[in-house]
Parts: structure tokens; sequence; C-alpha cells
């Protein structure tokens, strides 16, 4: 259990590694052998919720690295072991220490494949309110939103779905 849960100077376990390096194989590896060889509480708190030394779980370094394999990945697994409380709040609102989501860290990078996936699986779980307030509002601690990240890289496409999203909310 050691080797799986021991980390790198940024305190990023094996299974955050696997996830910001695009190894999918890795990542299906960690996860059988930490079914195995931990408690249901320590797979929950240390591999989907665990944090590194900037508070990024792997579902960020996932999204902010351009790795959709993964971040879907890991939202099947959280979807397996976690409440949606806890899915909520620590996968699709939880924040690192600049205050940043997944979404955040996925228009920062220009990576327009992990925002619609991360906005599909949020309108799984979260009502409508939550998906205008917290997911298309929700701002990091410099005010931004993921529109305002991905206006800065000049992506007009990923403003125009954030838009249309944002319209489509308003509407319900």
């Amino acid at each position: 259990m050691k080797l799986l849960l021991g980390t790198d100077n940024e305190g990023k376990p094996a299974w955050h590694c696997a996830a910001y390096l695009r190894n999918l194989e890795e990542l299906y590896k960690i996860w059988k052998r930490a079914k195995k060889k931990s408690t249901t509480e320590e797979v929950n708190n240390k591999f989907l919720l665990g944090t590194d030394n900037v508070g990024r779980t792997a579902w960020h370094c996932a999204a902010g690295n351009g790795n959709l394999e993964e971040l879907y990945e890991i939202w099947v697994c959280a979807e397996k072991k976690l409440t949606t409380n806890e899915v909520k709040s620590k996968l699709l609102f939880g924040t690192d220490s600049e205050g940043k989501n997944a979404r955040h860290w996925a228009a920062v990078n220009d990576n327009l494949e992990d925002l619609h996936k991360i906005r599909e699986c949020a309108e799984e779980k979260l009502t409508t309110e939550e998906v205008k307030s917290k997911l298309l509002l929700g701002s990091d601690c410099w005010g931004r939103t993921a529109w305002h990240w991905a206006e800065a890289n000049g992506n007009l496409e990923e403003l125009h779905k954030l838009g249309e999203c944002a319209e489509e909310k308003q509407s319900r």
C-alpha cells in the first residue's frame, strides 16, 4: 500500500501521475491494485479524492493535461465508489489552491474535449441551478470563470459552446 500512496516532490502519488501523463494502462493497473489492497476509505480519500501539494486531484490533473480517456476513467471509478455529494463537492466543484476546478484547468490548457466531457458528466449529477451557478459561473481566486480562460486562449469555438450551454440552462 505504501508504494501505491508514495508521492513525488509535488505530492502526486502514482495515480495522479498516470492521470497527468496520459497513461491509461497504468491508471487501470493502479486502480486494480488499490481496490485489492486498500480499504474503501483509502480508495475514496487517497485515490479518488486525494490531492497533491497544491490541492489538485487526479481529475484536475487529467483535465488540465487534455487526457480525455483518463478523465473519463476516473469519472467511472468515482461514480462506482463515491456518494453523489462527494462527486459534486470534490470532483465537479473541487478547487485547487488557485480556486480552479477541473473545467478551469481544461480551459486554461485549451482542452476542448475535456471541457465537453466534464460538462456531460456534470449534467448527469447536477441540478440546472448547480450547473449555472457553480459549473458555468464558478470562478477562481482571480474571479475568472472557464469562459474567461477560454477567451484568454482565443478559443472562439469553446466560447460559443459555453455560451450555448449557459443560454440553454437559463431558459430551463
